[in-house]
């Protein structure tokens, strides 16, 4: 009993954690992930891992190491989604137990950390990654097990987890290259930086092995310049191109709500640079997340790919534990702003943006409500008899319905061709452009339409 009060607070945030885990693990696969870890694992685990890299058609670039765990669990537990989501649990819970560790590195009480721990699990981007099978979660768990070692000088541990780090994901190897960017500022007036930089040599190694030989096997690496899925991968972005990915890349880290918290927090800061003074735990966050601001900045608006929410997970949360700080040790009126904001971050996620403005789908619970009108479109479509291959469709609703729910179904829809196709099955999910969703309603008329929290999916018969 003694435990259980002296860590009653930690104990219920661990209690909502498991209790949200398991309310969702029926989520399906869901937007990049089927193609990123669905698609690849199914792979492996279908083909008896033949070798280590994927076919060009099914290759993303990110290394495979997730989608062979996911395989390989499939293999030992059974390949159903319930196991999938088992899969993620481990890191799901170690990510908020690294967190835990950062952040009492910072904050001293333990409710205040709980606060935290529960300001930072309530951010849309991040609620809504934990109920996906995806590897942002295992990516933020390395990343913060990787900062805890930094910090407290564990080298010979963080050379090794600093490996995992850069082989997760593509993204994983930025936010590597990040923590070496955060090394190089926080201590370049120590003697030893070199031994502060030694740990990171083994990842950046593996990394490199990785690419070498993945080049030497396939001719190309980090964008496939292969497969006809992704003709402009690694094109680099025109003037204008530059221009707007910039103010997406910061539009991003402002939406769900999240402007309230970068708006407090520069407003604090503000006030302290008026007198002078900053706190030494501050000013190391504020390193932290330049660092991660300045690489990702960097490696991303340049480029004609497409930057999703998730991607800067890391600014995000750091931002998210910069401000809970701030408000804890700088203001009187923290509850008040806490449940404020606190607030404006869960409506967020019910937040749907006009039918021609883009959305980070995967970046809030709204995706929940695609799940449910989906599967009762189908069923409409399979009580009229409408064959679900004659019915044209976008992403990310191409693939069969085995990649999403880790079944034996192999239905899916056609792709689209506004002129070849009786049927046309539209969402505003798709995020489809102004001029396709004008020739959609200018060509077709809706026969059946399922919607929830405004989230909607339409059949379309052509004409």
């Amino acid at each position: 009993m003694k435990f259980i009060y002296s860590n009653k607070f930690l104990i219920s945030f661990y209690s909502i954690l498991l209790g949200f885990f398991f309310y969702t693990l029926n989520i399906p696969f869901f937007w990049d992930n089927v193609i990123q870890l669905s698609i690849p694992a199914s792979w492996y685990y279908e083909n008896q891992f033949p070798s280590f890299f994927l076919p060009d058609g099914i290759a993303t670039g990110h290394p495979p190491l997730f989608a062979i765990y996911i395989a390989f669990i499939w293999k030992v537990f059974g390949k159903t989604l319930f196991v999938s989501h088992l899969a993620m649990a481990p890191f799901l819970f170690g990510l908020f137990y690294q967190l835990h560790n950062f952040i009492s590195l910072f904050v001293s009480k333990a409710r205040y950390v709980f606060f935290v721990l529960l300001f930072i699990f309530i951010d849309p981007t991040v609620l809504s990654q934990s109920s996906l099978v995806t590897f942002e979660i295992p990516h933020l768990f390395f990343f913060f097990l990787c900062m805890n070692l930094v910090v407290r000088k564990k080298y010979i541990t963080l050379s090794i987890a600093f490996i995992f780090l850069c082989l997760i994901s593509l993204r994983g190897t930025i936010s590597g290259f990040g923590i070496i960017l955060f090394t190089l500022c926080h201590y370049y007036k120590e003697r030893n930086l070199v031994k502060n930089l030694i740990p990171f040599i083994p990842g950046i190694l593996a990394l490199l092995l990785y690419l070498f030989i993945h080049y030497l096997t396939k001719g190309w690496f980090i964008h496939n310049t292969i497969s006809n899925e992704w003709p402009d991968a690694g094109s680099i972005a025109s003037l204008s191109g530059v221009f707007k990915n910039f103010l997406v890349f910061h539009w991003i880290l402002l939406d769900f709500g999240r402007i309230a918290i970068w708006i407090s927090t520069f407003y604090f800061l503000i006030k302290e640079f008026k007198i002078a003074i900053i706190d030494n735990k501050i000013l190391l966050l504020i390193q932290l997340i330049f660092s991660q601001y300045m690489i990702f900045m960097i490696t991303t608006i340049f480029f004609n790919n497409t930057i999703g929410h998730r991607y800067l997970l890391p600014i995000i949360v750091l931002f998210s534990i910069l401000f809970c700080c701030i408000l804890i040790q700088k203001s009187n009126y923290r509850i008040f702003i806490f449940a404020t904001i606190s607030f404006f971050l869960i409506i967020s996620n019910f937040t749907v943006y006009p039918e021609k403005m883009a959305q980070g789908w995967d970046a809030s619970l709204a995706h929940w409500s695609y799940h449910e009108v989906r599967n009762d479109m189908i069923h409409y479509l399979n009580e009229n008899n409408i064959d679900a291959s004659n019915v044209g469709s976008f992403f990310p609703n191409l693939f069969q319905d085995k990649f999403y729910f880790i079944n034996e179904n192999g239905n899916s829809f056609s792709k689209y061709n506004l002129y070849n196709q009786k049927y046309l099955l539209y969402s505003n999910v798709f995020n489809l452009g102004d001029d396709l969703i004008d020739q959609i309603n200018s060509s077709g008329i809706e026969i059946y339409k399922v919607e929830k929290n405004n989230v909607f999916i339409s059949l379309i018969e052509m004409h």
